[in-house]
């Protein structure tokens, strides 16, 4: 959305993501939103104290993608599912692409010695589209007879295409829309990572979140939302993670003509 150009088109994408993105504290989507990340938390824990080794960065990614799959879709992936591995796998290499910063992004004239990397991605993309058309939403829209009840972000996109409503939304947007915020679960996963790089060096943050956490919901128990408000220095690591990852220069589309002086 940070490309919008605020046609009428992107208002109808904003306010349908909205009530999914923005769920109001304890609301029916707040809550259902912090069951989801409780139940995949505790499968995460699970896994890492299984027998088998791990690669961690995969895991963390795959529970951050049950978690964008199970809210936004109502679907959710055995971590032994090949397709949703592969699924996860082509989003961490599009999203490391895009976000290397490469001379062309701001020159275009250097595209072409980057071919090689457009025909990659683009590869990639396919994958992505083919997992979301026959995984996520393909039965949903064979099934659709009438106007239903919105449980999720695939019943309003479903909703808005097959009623015909305006302004018109054709189901290639559609399909783009649903794979854009599923591919959050990306840069969430990547966030994560780079969290723990940080914590791995200092021992005495870990010890202070640990506390907290443990005061706020005893041990060995699964934090959720609600107990947020309880857990200041627990968001200030976060909030220092991205204050020291994250660039200040966020592209957005001008809505308006301006002129530099």
């Amino acid at each position: 959305l940070a490309f919008s150009d605020w046609s009428e088109l992107q208002k109808t994408r904003r306010e349908m993501l909205r009530i999914h993105t923005f769920p109001r504290a304890f609301t029916t989507k707040y809550n259902q939103l912090s069951q989801i990340i409780s139940k995949e938390m505790s499968s995460f824990v699970i896994d890492l104290q299984g027998p088998k080794a791990l690669s961690t960065k995969s895991l963390i990614l795959q529970t951050c993608a049950n978690v964008f799959t199970s809210y936004f879709c109502s679907r959710r992936f055995s971590l032994d599912d090949t397709d949703f591995r592969d699924m996860v796998g082509n989003f961490d290499k599009v999203f490391w692409e895009v976000n290397q910063g490469y001379a062309a992004d701001f020159m275009p004239f250097l595209m072409p010695l980057h071919a090689l990397n457009m025909r990659r991605m683009s590869h990639w993309s396919e994958m992505i589209r083919e997992f979301v058309e026959k995984r996520l939403i393909e039965d949903r829209l064979n099934s659709w007879t009438e106007f239903i009840k919105e449980e999720d972000y695939v019943d309003c996109l479903i909703n808005h295409v097959k009623s015909g409503a305006e302004p018109e939304m054709t189901w290639d947007t559609a399909l783009f829309a649903l794979e854009d915020i599923i591919g959050g679960h990306s840069a969430i996963g990547n966030f994560l990572m780079r969290i723990f790089g940080f914590l791995a060096t200092r021992e005495n943050v870990q010890a202070t979140a640990q506390r907290e956490i443990d005061g706020v919901q005893g041990s060995g128990q699964i934090v959720g939302l609600e107990q947020r408000r309880n857990m200041p220095y627990t968001e200030a690591i976060m909030l220092e993670a991205i204050r020291l990852i994250a660039s200040p220069i966020v592209p957005h589309v001008a809505n308006r003509d301006s002129s530099v002086a």
